[in-house]
């Protein structure tokens, strides 16, 4: 039992996301060895979070990619807002 507990930790010990803004709004998002990036219009993107934290996305144009899932719900909503500011201040 042990032994499936650590090879899960250690599955996932790099995932990530990393969203960035420089003219465009670009995510990085790293899972069980898989990374996905895309790309969205930083006009149209928009940061979707639930009221409780428990879901953190981005999305355009009918895309969206979720992320931050090794995050806990206060952090979430954190980075929820440092994104809507960084938008606002285009």
């Amino acid at each position: 039992m042990l032994f499936f507990a650590l090879r899960c930790i250690e599955r996932h010990a790099r995932d990530h996301g990393r969203p960035t803004i420089n003219g465009n709004m670009r995510i990085e998002v790293g899972e069980v060895g898989r990374v996905q990036r895309l790309e969205f219009n930083r006009w149209w993107a928009q940061v979707v979070c639930k009221r409780d934290g428990s879901r953190l996305a981005l999305r355009s144009h009918g895309g969206e990619v979720v992320f931050g899932r090794h995050l806990i719900g206060e952090q979430r909503l954190a980075v929820a807002r440092a994104l809507r500011e960084q938008l606002r201040s285009r």
